[in-house]
């Protein structure tokens, strides 16, 4: 690891900038931007949870932010030298350049996550009615990903900057959960898909 002194985002920035208190403390090969993708995230919260795990009370670790002119901000992290913080620190990079994801876990979710909202997302623009009523966008989503991993994975892909999904691609799946898009462009199950006649009510 680097000493903050020495350290620098990109060769056109000037070394050990916001190193004036800890300039011999080691910046950890971990950081993020305002552009943090889901991986960059995701390691960055794990990281911070490793270290507040061996140095609870932050005497040997620090998060320092600055402005940026590329990605708006940077943040990274530093640890004294010496210290349990850096012990577990060198454990983190080595780690990462053996595998790209610190926790596992954490990153499945975020991924899950930003699958289901871009799902929602495409899903907004269609009006889907279930027995008379609009379906919950959310949960209709979450069954939609189900689909998806098991008939479409392609669909699922994520990109660092996030994921999206095609209204192509959430009709294939509303089919396949047996939706139909009726003549008054409303999604129904199978079997509701008779629109009422011009001039109907509901009385009951």
């Amino acid at each position: 690891m680097q000493r903050f002194d020495e350290y620098r985002p990109t060769s056109l920035d000037p070394r050990g900038l916001g190193s004036d208190e800890h300039p011999d403390w080691l910046v950890v090969g971990v950081s993020r931007t305002r552009d943090s993708g889901l991986l960059e995230s995701s390691n960055w919260d794990a990281t911070i949870a490793c270290l507040v795990a061996v140095d609870p009370t932050g005497d040997d670790h620090e998060t320092h932010r600055f402005g940026h002119w590329g990605p708006g901000w940077i943040e990274l992290i530093i640890v004294r030298p010496g210290s349990k913080a850096h012990a577990e620190a060198e454990r983190i990079v080595a780690a990462l350049a053996d595998y790209p994801v610190l926790n596992e876990e954490d990153f499945s979710q975020r991924e899950y996550d930003a699958q289901c909202e871009a799902i929602a997302g495409a899903l907004r623009p269609l009006t889907i009615e279930d027995d008379g009523a609009e379906v919950d966008t959310d949960q209709l989503a979450a069954a939609m990903f189900s689909d998806m991993w098991e008939h479409d994975q392609g669909a699922l892909e994520c990109h660092d900057g996030g994921c999206s999904v095609s209204q192509d691609e959430c009709a294939a799946s509303l089919e396949r959960l047996g939706y139909v898009l009726c003549e008054d462009d409303v999604w129904r199950p199978e079997g509701e898909t008779e629109t009422a006649p011009e001039g109907w009510e509901h009385t009951g």
